[in-house]
């Protein structure tokens, strides 16, 4: 029989709503945009206002000469997908009522949240100006003396890129430890909202930026490759109690999936430490052998990328909480222990655009239940200059394999 209770105009109605309500983090991007998007590698265009700087030494009252100026506007073609496809057994309609439907409505809403939020919050981390990231080689941990010290700074960074953080637009993001911390404290007890604010995730206002507590801040993991590996180290990556062991071998020898080739040289070795990590559709014997499908869609699903090597040293950086462990011949070689990034940005730095959500319930022909299915499209740009606009620092509170990002 059809499913008749669920309906996917209803559906997606009671989804967007939660949605709104859930996320906090994707709110904060500009998603304002000209141009029509109803599937995925639509084109559409972002604007983007110059920053002006005073002509001085001029004379009153003469000719003012007239300067060209221009709103920067960029395509930006919409491929990203997420997609769901949820079987619902006919038995499960019959029996459904206004809890469970809510429960469905309010499960989907969630996940949606979580993956937008983790994915601009990404975006904050991967694109933040190099001198406007606090504490990236050695993370540093909060405590209630230093909690202040951190938000102040945030601000300061922000302030010397000329960001008025005053005027209410700036969005700082910390994680449930970091709340937790604050709690503990005396902080901002002596607010009269304090009470209030303990039951919502919009925490305070300190130094004018909104304080927003979320658990979908992405982790940063520094890994120093100054030597050559020996055939057949390894290093282990663990997501979600997943182990993806990466393997190095001898040159022209990748063969196995998780192979990783040494090439006989530092240089090779990182280069193709970073091709496997981050993934290309180019690999070969030469370079590094991919994993199975299921772990690399836990790799993409995880945002999971590295930097380049910067001489010894490149940053691993994940949506989910992760760790490693090595097996490796060399000393040398070191991986840190993950840390949290927590960021503070204006509400101009980030450009999300996003369609509609699509949803469609079908039947199946030759068994008893039913699809619902949604699929989501979205893109996104930093401009160069908006970099400017975020500050980041990695923090080592609730960098913790109890996360709920690690199940």
């Amino acid at each position: 029989m059809s499913n008749t209770i669920i309906t996917a105009n209803l559906l997606q109605k009671e989804v967007i709503k939660n949605l709104d309500k859930k996320a906090k983090i994707f709110k904060i991007a500009n998603q304002n945009y000209k141009g029509a998007l109803t599937e995925q590698w639509n084109t559409v265009t972002v604007q983007n206002l110059p920053s002006f700087n005073m002509d001085l030494g001029q004379t009153s009252g003469e000719v003012i000469t007239a300067e060209d100026w221009a709103i920067t506007s960029e395509n930006l073609v919409i491929n990203e997908v997420f997609n769901k496809n949820l079987k619902i057994k006919d038995i499960e309609a019959i029996q459904s009522n206004l809890e469970l439907r809510s429960q469905l409505w309010w499960r989907l809403a969630e996940a949606m949240a979580r993956t937008y939020d983790q994915y601009v919050a990404k975006l904050a981390q991967d694109n933040v100006y190099s001198w406007n990231q606090i504490t990236l080689a050695t993370p540093s941990t909060e405590t209630t003396a230093t909690i202040t010290t951190t938000l102040d700074s945030m601000t300061q960074y922000l302030e010397e890129q000329n960001i008025e953080v005053s005027e209410g637009w700036v969005s700082c993001f910390i994680n449930p430890a970091l709340k937790a911390l604050i709690n503990s404290s005396d902080l901002f007890k002596s607010f009269d909202a304090w009470l209030n604010s303990r039951l919502n995730w919009l925490i305070w206002q300190y130094a004018w930026m909104n304080i927003i507590m979320t658990n979908n801040l992405p982790y940063r993991l520094k890994y120093t490759l100054p030597t050559i590996p020996t055939a057949s180290d390894s290093f282990t990556l663990t997501i979600k109690w997943t182990a993806i062991v990466w393997t190095y071998v001898a040159s022209w020898s990748a063969s196995a999936a998780w192979d990783i080739t040494i090439w006989g040289n530092v240089a090779a070795a990182q280069t193709n430490t970073v091709l496997a990590i981050t993934w290309t559709a180019t690999w070969s014997a030469t370079t590094y052998i991919d994993v199975v499908a299921a772990k690399r869609k836990l790799m993409r699903n995880a945002q999971m990328k590295i930097s380049a090597f910067s001489s010894t040293i490149a940053y691993i950086t994940s949506a989910y909480y992760f760790w490693i462990t090595e097996a490796i011949t060399p000393s040398d070689w070191v991986f840190w222990t993950p840390a949290r990034t927590i960021f503070a940005c204006d509400s101009n730095a980030i450009n999300f655009v996003t369609q509609m959500d699509w949803y469609k319930i079908t039947d199946s022909n030759d068994w008893f239940f039913s699809n619902i299915l949604t699929e989501n499209v979205f893109w996104w740009k930093v401009f160069g200059t908006n970099a400017r606009r975020i500050v980041t620092k990695d923090v080592t509170n609730g960098a913790s394999v109890v996360d709920i990002n690690t199940q």
